[in-house]
């Protein structure tokens, strides 16, 4: 069975989708919804509050409250990579405290966290709450493995740059596949040199200056060698049995920030198909709107055996793409590319970056 743990858009009519989904089908079940307070309470996460649904206290008890009657877990967000070290200070723990009590109170019983001081904190004044680490724990080896799992840690979504290392997430498996859960439709750059900077700047979620630096260049190191798009950490419905080859059965939708003008119900039934045919990009972002004319279109369907090369260890990716070519008959054969539009994205992401383009204006200085 596949497991989904899905962003919340905070609406009682999805639930009744997610309810009757789970009804109709024996092979999947939508587990939980996640998301978070971005009112009255400290609301640093892997998102910026900007960009997700506005929600009270009282709109999560309602939400709660209904989701459970239909069987629909929450999971609370509070995984920002970090807290300033407000998390260490006494007036820090006893925030934290009075939010971990109202959140019991309305009867949210699971957390994603995603540093092991925040792990501890809330172990140590919640012992009966379920924690899911967070991606941005970069979980990418058994050793970590084994010590989130130490110090409480219930499940852990994997750092998404194992999406296709399977080696690693055998051995992973052997230790607990069903303590793994993986994103599938992760569109980070995979090792990425601004990913560490992303997160902790999102986690103050104070400067839009900031965030078009980190979002921009990621469309420029896309746009300078668009086979970034192949290496991209999804996983297509098809190749979802891959995963459940090796005994995993949790996948997590990433996306709160597309929720109010996506389509999760059209990706859900992609994934319970196992079949999509279409534009790949459309699943990364969950089918809401985003900046198409400066991507290419992927045609899924043509990346039929891709993935398998790498499962079954005919292909080893050593980084080494000038003397490899595996990735790029494959970016031949499914990517559809305007013509100049690597050229104009590179221009356009560069002319959207509110920080590069103010270093423009800075005078330089001269060292005497």
């Amino acid at each position: 069975m596949k497991v989904f743990s899905v962003p919340a858009d905070f609406k009682e009519k999805t639930i009744l989708e997610y309810k009757e989904l789970n009804q109709s089908h024996n092979n999947i079940k939508i587990r939980e919804t996640y998301g978070q307070l971005t009112e009255g309470y400290m609301h640093m996460s892997g998102r910026a509050k900007s960009t997700l649904p506005q929600i009270c206290m009282k709109d999560l008890e309602k939400y709660v409250e209904f989701s459970s009657k239909n069987r629909i877990e929450f999971n609370y967000t509070l995984n920002a990579s970090c807290f300033g070290n407000y998390e260490f200070t006494d007036e820090g723990i006893q925030e934290i405290r009075r939010l971990l009590i109202d959140l019991q109170n309305i009867g949210v019983k699971n957390l994603t966290l995603a540093t092991p001081a925040m792990i501890e904190l809330v172990k140590s004044i919640a012992p009966d709450m379920n924690i899911k680490a967070s991606a941005i724990c970069q979980i990418n080896s058994v050793k970590r493995m084994k010590h989130y799992k130490k110090i409480g840690v219930e499940r852990i979504v994997v750092d998404p740059d194992l999406t296709k290392n399977f080696k690693i997430l055998r051995n992973m498996a052997e230790l607990g596949a069903d303590k793994i859960e993986i994103i599938i439709n992760d569109k980070c750059v995979k090792d990425c040199p601004y990913k560490t900077f992303h997160y902790n700047q999102t986690a103050h979620d104070n400067s839009n200056r900031a965030e078009s630096y980190f979002f921009m260049n990621c469309g420029v190191q896309k746009s300078q060698d668009l086979q970034a798009y192949l290496n991209l950490n999804w996983i297509r419905p098809e190749d979802l049995h891959l995963y459940e080859n090796m005994g995993i059965k949790y996948f997590k939708v990433e996306g709160r920030e597309f929720m109010q003008h996506g389509n999760m119900m059209r990706l859900l039934k992609a994934y319970i198909n196992e079949s999509f045919d279409g534009n790949l990009l459309d699943l990364l972002h969950i089918f809401a709107p985003y900046d198409t004319e400066n991507q290419p279109y992927i045609d899924n369907k043509a990346l039929n055996g891709y993935v398998e090369g790498y499962y079954n260890n005919k292909v080893v990716c050593d980084q080494q793409c000038e003397t490899c070519g595996y990735c790029g008959g494959f970016l031949k054969r499914s990517f559809r590319i305007p013509e100049n539009m690597a050229l104009e994205a590179i221009e356009y992401y560069n002319e959207k970056n509110n920080f590069i383009q103010r270093l423009k204006h800075e005078p330089q200085i001269t060292i005497r």
